[in-house]
């Protein structure tokens, strides 16, 4: 089996020396872990370097993007957590945070910039980094978890292990701060259920799902696509430990979970949103049924693929699912550990068909991690050679072809010339503490102060732009739509003709548009200003002129 998997992965996907290299010297330190062949203090002390070096080291480094990377930034992060940057404030954007990825995820960025660190842009890109600090801490406390505090030799490196090789997503080396939706403050949630399932594993009585009922709806206003996996997975865990206990304890311990997340619910959407609770209830479920309808009908056409490690990684745990519902009968109570897998296991599985439809290697990321986090007891426990088995299993055939390495990050051109600029002084970050070459500098400032010159020559006037949240942080002017990527979010007729009704709405005299020139240095596609274009002519208005960065459109009078 060995043999054909490798054949297959190498006839299919271009992998390089160097990341074999690391994940050939990844399963050799786990195995002379296992042999007992290194000091503990050695290996706590590569830990303490490898974090410093690739977590807590570029935290003090500005962030640089990329000369055609503007935009693709933008919009994703106008999309995800653009709420939470564009205004001081949340209110009477509830709704829209909720489904641009979570009120209370919006509301965390939107508090962060009331410190002076992360006040502007690229101190937000700062946060971030701290936030995967964060999420990486959560990852070791997990494993403290799984594994004990027996062999703190084996903890230290698997968590040396999983901290490097993920890296490449959840550190502050990753290429990833261009879209934010893959970074670990969209998952946070992830890593804290799974910690609450060790935690909650075993409580006498029914309170176990009581006080996740009253944890839950905090989760889905955090972020309702990952609260959805996270709760469909602790609710499989519970079933499997009341129906161990007979198809009484199965209704309790439902309905308990049911009240108190209502309850809890409740509580929360009064205190976050403004309205009636039977209004509130409405929107949400509106909001709700989109995200799903969306989540489930593929993503810009793609067509499922095949990769190989996640298919180990979906039968494998398939198979780990069947074998907990058949345990039914088994009337032993669940150890907290084989609570925790059933919750890591209903994860990978809910979050399967997702990841399958939607091409992208980042979004390996959950998956993977929390199979390798599966799996790690397996390290400690059996014969030896089962042990080195899956050591191989985890660092050479799943994971190295995924996310590359911090090596490769760390010797990448930009991050070399970032790091020596940084040493030099020579970094000026124009676009609101992000720091960018002077012909990006010049186009995006240049375009900002065209816009305030537009604005005060035409009273009322409104605009769209592509580049509409470093606009907005630029200038000090909000765009014209609570849909801060129009372009983004009117994919389809339905969210196209709720764009259009608010442009409509607006009874702006003047509107201002993208002017995006082929192969502008911000990266702004031509289709962009066409969608523009097309959206305010069906508004009703007329394209009158253009400047260098911009194009007018006016309301005819009537």
């Amino acid at each position: 089996m060995g043999i054909i998997f490798w054949v297959a992965v190498i006839l299919t996907y271009e992998l390089k020396i160097r990341d074999y290299l690391l994940a050939l010297a990844a399963a050799y330190l786990i195995k002379e872990t296992i042999q007992g062949r290194f000091k503990t203090r050695t290996i706590a002390i590569a830990l303490i370097s490898a974090v410093i070096l690739v977590y807590i080291l570029p935290l003090g480094f500005q962030y640089q993007l990329n000369e055609s990377r503007l935009f693709s930034m933008d919009i994703h992060w106008s999309a995800v957590i653009g709420d939470g940057l564009y205004q001081d404030s949340l209110v009477g954007l509830e709704f829209a945070a909720f489904s641009n990825y979570g009120v209370l995820l919006n509301e965390l960025i939107t508090s962060s910039r009331n410190i002076p660190l992360f006040e502007t842009l690229g101190g937000t890109v700062t946060f971030l980094k701290f936030i995967s600090l964060v999420f990486s801490g959560l990852v070791v406390v997990i494993i403290f978890q799984r594994i004990g505090m027996k062999n703190k030799r084996m903890v230290w490196a698997t968590a040396l292990l999983i901290l490097i090789v993920f890296s490449g997503r959840i550190s502050g080396v990753a290429e990833t701060f261009d879209t934010p939706n893959q970074l670990p403050i969209r998952i946070l949630m992830v890593p804290i259920t799974i910690i609450l399932a060790y935690l909650l594993a075993g409580l006498r009585g029914y309170g176990g799902p009581l006080i996740f009922g009253l944890i839950a709806p905090v989760i889905v206003f955090y972020n309702f696509e990952t609260s959805f996996y996270c709760i469909l997975a602790m609710g499989f865990a519970f079933f499997i430990e009341s129906a161990r206990k007979g198809a009484l304890s199965v209704i309790t311990s439902g309905a308990a979970f049911t009240l108190s997340f209502l309850l809890s619910g409740a509580v929360l959407m009064l205190v976050l949103f403004d309205g009636s609770l039977g209004t509130i209830f409405a929107e949400l479920t509106q909001i709700m049924e989109q995200k799903i309808q969306s989540g489930t009908s593929g993503f810009a056409g793609l067509a499922v693929y095949f990769f190989p490690p996640f298919m180990w990684i979906m039968l494998h745990t398939i198979v780990l699912f069947a074998r907990y519902l058949l345990s039914i009968k088994d009337r032993s109570p669940l150890t907290p550990i084989e609570f925790q897998s059933i919750v890591i296991i209903g994860i990978i599985i809910g979050i399967g068909p997702y990841v399958m439809n939607r091409y992208s290697i980042a979004n390996m990321l959950i998956p993977f991690l929390l199979y390798t986090l599966l799996v790690m007891p397996k390290l400690m426990v059996g014969p030896r050679v089962d042990r080195v088995l899956w050591s191989f299993i985890l660092t050479v055939l799943i994971i190295p072809f995924i996310f590359g390495n911090p090596i490769k990050r760390l010797q990448a051109e930009h991050f070399i010339e970032t790091f020596s600029a940084k040493l030099g002084d020579r970094l000026a970050p124009c676009l609101d503490g992000i720091t960018a070459s002077d012909a990006l500098c010049d186009y995006t400032v240049q375009k900002a102060e065209e816009l305030k010159i537009l604005v005060s020559e035409n009273p009322g006037l409104k605009w769209l732009s592509g580049l509409s949240l470093n606009m907005s942080r630029l200038t000090g002017l909000q765009p014209a739509l609570t849909q801060r990527a129009p372009f983004f979010f009117a994919h389809r007729e339905e969210t196209r003709n709720i764009v259009l009704a608010s442009l409509r709405d607006l009874h702006a005299p003047f509107i201002a548009l993208d002017k995006a020139v082929i192969g502008n240095v911000a990266g702004v596609p031509p289709i962009v200003e066409q969608f523009q274009k097309n959206l305010v002519l069906d508004a009703g208005y007329q394209m009158i002129k253009e400047t260098k960065y911009w194009i007018i459109a006016r309301k005819p009078n009537p």
